[in-house]
């Protein structure tokens, strides 16, 4: 038996994608994409933004079984299936930035 040899992986790293894209999408953060918890909220009362929905595209990573930080996931046309309307947008941004085979490293 011959010597197993170092294998490489390319990868991008998720955190700073997430920041890129959310730039890319004039968004303040992928985490909430409405600013419901901060001042850049449409909504100016306090009173009004608690009654709003939270949009947070980290959920929606969260349901992919293995999914947790420290693993390697992909972004990809089978999240476009699965998605709703507000995060197929930002899906098909990381797929049309990065390409549909990127492996992303989620350090958390």
């Amino acid at each position: 038996m011959n010597k197993p040899e170092k294998q490489t992986l390319e990868f991008y790293d998720y955190d700073y994608c997430s920041q890129y894209i959310a730039e890319k999408l004039g968004l303040k953060s992928l985490r909430d994409t409405l600013g419901k918890f901060d001042n850049s909220s449409p909504i100016p009362y306090e009173g009004e933004r608690k009654n709003f929905e939270y949009r947070d595209f980290w959920h929606f990573l969260c349901e992919v079984p293995g999914f947790s930080n420290g693993s390697y996931i992909e972004i990809n046309d089978d999240d476009l299936e699965r998605a709703n309307e507000w995060q197929k947008v930002i899906v098909q941004a990381f797929i049309d930035e990065f390409g549909e085979d990127a492996n992303y490293f989620v350090s958390g």
